[in-house]
C-alpha cells in the first residue's frame, strides 16, 4: 500500500535568501561585509564613469575602424599618404616612393599593439585608388 506523505512544514528562516558565502577548506564561510561594500562601490564607480564613454566604446571603436575601408577609396587627386601599421610591401606595390618617417610611441611607457609601429609617407601612386584600394583592407 502506497502512502502519501502529509504536509511538510519548513521553518520560515530556511526560505530567506542565504547570506553570500564561499567555501574555505570545504566549510562554508560568509564573506565579510567589507568585501561586499568594496565590490558594490567599485561597480557603482564603473557605472558612474562608463556613461562618459558608452558601453565598451574602446573595444567597439576597433570594430568600427575596420569598417572605414568600406567608405571607399579616397579622391583620385590624393597622391600622398601617411600610413601607420600598413605593410610596406603593399605600399611599395602601390606607390613609387615609400619612406619611413617615424616610429609611433605613446610616450607613456605603456606596451600595446601600436607601440613601435612604423609610420610611412608614400607618394606617387602607380595605379588608381580604385585599383589599389582592395589591397588596403584588413580585418585585424
Amino acid at each position: 500500500m502506497d502512502t502519501v506523505p502529509g504536509p511538510v512544514t519548513v521553518p520560515d528562516s530556511s526560505l530567506a535568501p542565504a547570506a553570500p558565502s564561499a567555501r574555505v577548506n570545504g566549510t562554508r564561510q560568509s564573506l565579510p561585509v567589507a568585501v561586499w561594500l568594496i565590490a558594490v562601490a567599485a561597480y557603482a564607480l564603473e557605472l558612474a564613469v562608463s556613461s562618459r564613454y558608452g558601453y565598451d566604446r574602446d573595444e567597439l571603436y576597433f570594430l568600427v575602424a575596420g569598417q572605414h575601408w568600406l567608405w571607399g577609396p579616397p579622391p583620385a587627386d590624393d597622391t600622398t599618404v601617411v600610413a601607420i601599421g600598413v605593410d610596406p610591401s603593399t605600399l611599395r606595390a602601390t606607390f613609387t616612393s615609400v619612406r619611413q618617417v617615424a616610429v609611433y610611441t605613446n610616450g607613456l611607457g605603456i606596451s600595446n599593439l601600436e607601440e613601435g609601429t612604423p609610420v610611412y609617407v608614400a607618394t606617387g601612386p602607380r595605379v588608381s585608388w580604385a585599383a589599389a584600394w582592395p589591397a588596403f583592407r584588413h580585418d585585424d
